[in-house]
Order: structure tokens, then sequence, then C-alpha cells
């Protein structure tokens, strides 16, 4: 019998899988299979970050630091990522960027060793930051290609997406 163990973190879904060892069917090969496609986010999901943030790329995540507990919000860390920028979906397009995410004090950063589609809000000094959870995704195919054909699309002003990037 196949289990699994799901891991939440401020920046990351991640599926930790294993399987029972008197079970022969699972392989390695179906288990990495399933966990790329079980934390990909949904195309909907994707689309709503695009039209909410001011800036959408699909990135290679190259470090990470983290900036020590901050006196706003005790118990929490700043995650700092350096990113190449392998294709811009909205927004200036850059050949690199630096972004950050609040996370639990303890945690560490996640550098996924695949590509990840990252939807940023644009801070102070031109900086950029994760707004929430559910801005960052590792990305499959099908996402990459659902991403290019949102390329162009500004903040929807239908009444029903409002950007939530604070000014």
């Amino acid at each position: 019998m196949k289990c699994a163990h799901v891991y939440i973190s401020s920046f990351f879904l991640v599926l930790i899988a294993s399987c029972n060892p008197n079970n022969e069917s699972g392989t390695t090969k179906e288990v990495t299979q399933q966990k790329e496609n079980i934390y990909a986010m949904p195309t909907s999901l994707l689309k709503e970050n695009v039209m909410e943030t001011d800036y959408t790329a699909i990135v290679s995540l190259k470090s990470a630091e983290i900036i020590g507990d901050n006196e706003k919000i005790p118990g929490y860390v700043r995650h700092v990522y350096n990113a190449e920028v392998v294709e811009t979906i909205k927004g200036p397009a850059y050949k690199n960027i630096k972004f950050s995410v609040w996370a639990e004090a303890g945690l560490s950063p996640n550098l996924s060793k695949h590509p990840v589609v990252v939807s940023l809000c644009e801070g102070e000094k031109k900086s950029l930051y994760v707004p929430d959870n559910g801005y960052v995704s590792d990305v499959t195919e099908e996402l990459a290609e659902f991403a290019r054909s949102l390329k162009g699309m500004g903040v929807a002003k239908d009444g029903k997406h409002n950007n939530v990037c604070s000014r």
C-alpha cells in the first residue's frame, strides 16, 4: 500500500512520498511523476496570480539566504532568493531577479531543482516579494504552456480581481 506525507510551508506544498517496503508495485519513477504533478498549481490559480500581481516569470532558483527575525512579525524570517529568469510572463524582462518571501523561523529555503513560476509584487525600491501562499509553484510543461498564453495580461478590471500588492 502506498502512503504519502504532506508538508506545507509558507513557500511550497511539498509531497514527501514513500512506499510500504512490502509493496512491490510502486516504483521510484511513478512516485517522482506523481510528486511533480501534485504540487504544480492549477491553471486557474496561475491565471488569478498573473491578474492580481505586478510580475510573473518562470525562473530557475540559484541561491537563497535567510534574513533574521523581524520585529514586525515575531517568529518569521525572510527567505531571499536569487533566480535566473527563464521566461517573463508579465512585467519587465529581467535576466536575473531577487525576491523575498516570509517564512516561519526554522524553515529552510526551498531551492527547487526544477524551474518554478513565481508571481510577485513590487515593493519599496523596486524590490520583489511573494505576497502570500500560493504564488510559487513548480512548473510542468502544461503549466508553462498555459503561462505563455497569459503574456501581456494586465490587472483585471472586472471587479472580481484586485491587485494584491500593497502600495
